[in-house]
């Protein structure tokens, strides 16, 4: 009798792959995603580090202020500093500063300065005049009188003489008669203020500005430079 061989099912096997190229595929991948990454690690730390530092450079650096003050020759106070006009302001840190102002003629002027971490920082005050006494007296007494402001605006005028109560500020006194050269004075009025005018001829080149008397040949006289003596 002849025996059947049972067929039975062989198990697969596998094709052999040689061994340099089950290398070189998966394992040069991976290694070039290493090598990618860490450059790019590296990049966003910098610029994280960067922004951090540059921000904290911000927030901390000094702080710029100006005050400007009308008029423009009043004294400015603030932060142990004083200027005249305008006062520049360095090395502030963000917060509120006093400041104030002083001038002859002037109400004294006081604030607060705020200051920002970021923004221009300026200020800009305006002193109140007060009022002051003008009186003028001119020669010959038929004179026309006027006073003017800054932009040319009569103020006040009289015949011969003015006595006025003004605010503090800058004006002209102007004076004029028939046959006498005209007379113009620009003045600053912060305090009382009292001017005694004498018109001088027509054509004459020098202004008089007064008469002294004295005894025969007098060997000289002084003034002082206000004129008062």
């Amino acid at each position: 009798m002849t025996r059947e061989r049972s067929q039975m099912p062989r198990p697969r096997t596998r094709p052999r792959v040689p061994a340099g190229a089950l290398q070189s595929g998966p394992k040069r991948g991976r290694r070039r995603i290493v090598q990618g990454s860490g450059p790019s690690i590296v990049i966003l730390t910098l610029v994280i580090l960067a922004a951090v530092s540059g921000g904290w450079w911000v927030w901390t650096r000094p702080v710029t202020a100006s005050v400007a003050i009308l008029p423009g020759d009043a004294l400015i106070a603030s932060c142990e500093c004083t200027a005249t006009g305008q006062l520049d302001l360095t090395d502030l840190r963000p917060g509120e500063y006093p400041v104030t102002a002083t001038r002859p003629g002037f109400e004294n002027a006081q604030t607060t300065l705020t200051v920002n971490r970021f923004g221009e920082n300026r200020l800009t005050l305006t002193m109140q005049p007060l009022p002051q006494s003008l009186k003028l007296s001119a020669t010959p007494d038929d004179a026309a009188c006027r006073v003017v402001d800054a932009s040319g605006a009569q103020v006040t005028a009289g015949t011969g003489s003015i006595d006025a109560t003004l605010p503090a500020g800058a004006y002209t006194i102007e004076v004029s008669s028939a046959g006498k050269n005209p007379y113009a004075r620009e003045i600053y009025l912060d305090r009382s203020t009292t001017l005694n005018v004498r018109l001088d001829p027509e054509g004459q080149l020098v202004h008089s500005l007064g008469v002294v008397g004295c005894a025969g040949a007098p060997k000289g006289v002084v003034f002082t430079p206000d004129g008062r003596e």
